[in-house]
């Protein structure tokens, strides 16, 4: 028989503390099982019920992967939070009531634990189960001991650190219920309240050698994604681009959509790959203007049909695009970073997306 996972002892420092102390942890990419709703969980019958029905399946998948070799402990309720912000206002909160599983839980598995616990019960809750998984990386926590309804003074010093670390909040406000409310006494009540965060500019780069490193990577030609918008309808196209300069260029006939919604705004967005460029319009002209001799020459070579069909139309001109954010993905091991190479500012950095 191999031996049962315990989700709190590997990651023992995500569900122990001291009362009130605030601390900063890191958060691994997770897996849940989870109902929605919303409504004062006081007297909300659908959160009591999605209770129920989350531990019915959460009994029903450890005793599928006991049979397997794989038992596990099966986690505290948790739940996440948001909407309305107030004491005064709990029939407009919005919850998300959820229990952590392994990650070798397959969904399949979690379809057979619902039908399972479906039968031996009739709750109609257990329907609403989903498979869901959480990314939260940095956050800052906190033990409270106590009612829930003492929370607030708490919650207001989690805030105000994080504020004073430089950090900004994101995602959703987290509990996590570590003893039974039902057959505890309130004061003796056990909840890590947690806060994800992020900062803008986790790891700073240097600009130059990004920027460098970015447009020596991309080359001087590629097929991307050129999006404008008029007002709040945005279109979307294939373009061949010609990069030079750390520009962007395009040519097109000025009677299509694109140049009419560039004429109303001049912000355009590129995509290819997994990297995503803002910038602005800057030049606009002919292939036969000496200030885009360049891009003549690099579209006759790397684009030959396309510039023997259109490039000297008359109501074709060349566009050059004046990047002002790149953003890409970048992959280490088992970490996904997000990169910003902002050229209005003049700063690179970066900051992590994903650990699995």
């Amino acid at each position: 028989m191999g031996e049962k996972l315990d989700l709190k002892k590997e990651n023992k420092e995500l569900y122990t503390g001291k009362d009130g102390e605030i601390k900063e942890v890191f958060c691994k990419k997770a897996f849940y099982i989870t109902i929605d709703g919303e409504g004062d969980p006081n007297t909300n019958e659908k959160y009591k019920m999605a209770i129920g029905a989350l531990y019915k399946v959460a009994y029903s998948l450890k005793f599928i992967y006991k049979n397997r070799n794989l038992d596990f402990m099966v986690m505290p309720l948790s739940g996440l939070w948001w909407g309305v912000n107030s004491e005064e206002n709990k029939e407009e909160w919005k919850w998300r009531a959820m229990i952590e599983i392994p990650n070798y839980v397959e969904e399949d598995d979690i379809e057979v634990a619902k039908e399972e616990a479906y039968v031996k019960s009739k709750n109609e809750v257990i329907k609403e189960v989903l498979y869901r998984e959480m990314n939260e990386n940095r956050c800052f926590q906190l033990l409270h001991i106590g009612p829930y309804n003492k929370e607030k003074e708490k919650i207001s010093a989690l805030h105000r650190i994080i504020k004073e670390k430089g950090y900004s909040m994101r995602g959703k406000h987290h509990e996590i219920y570590l003893n039974d409310a039902r057959k505890t006494e309130e004061n003796s009540l056990k909840t890590i309240i947690r806060q994800p965060v992020y900062k803008e500019e986790e790891e700073i780069l240097n600009f130059e050698e990004e920027s460098r490193e970015f447009f020596d990577r991309l080359r001087n030609n590629k097929v991307m994604v050129l999006s404008t918008a008029d007002g709040e309808r945005v279109s979307s196209r294939s373009m061949s681009i010609i990069i030079y300069s750390r520009k962007f260029y395009f040519q097109t006939d000025k009677e299509f959509r694109k140049v009419k919604d560039i004429n109303k705004n001049r912000n355009v967005a590129l995509c290819v790959d997994n990297i995503q460029v803002e910038g602005k319009i800057g030049k606009i002209g002919s292939i036969y203007d000496e200030y885009f001799k360049d891009f003549k020459k690099l579209y006759k070579e790397n684009y030959s049909g396309s510039y023997k069909t259109y490039s000297k139309l008359m109501e074709n001109k060349v566009f050059e695009i004046i990047p002002e954010i790149i953003s890409l993905y970048e992959y280490e091991g088992k970490n996904v970073y997000r990169k910003f190479i902002n050229f209005n500012r003049k700063v690179a950095y970066r900051r992590l997306y994903l650990s699995y």
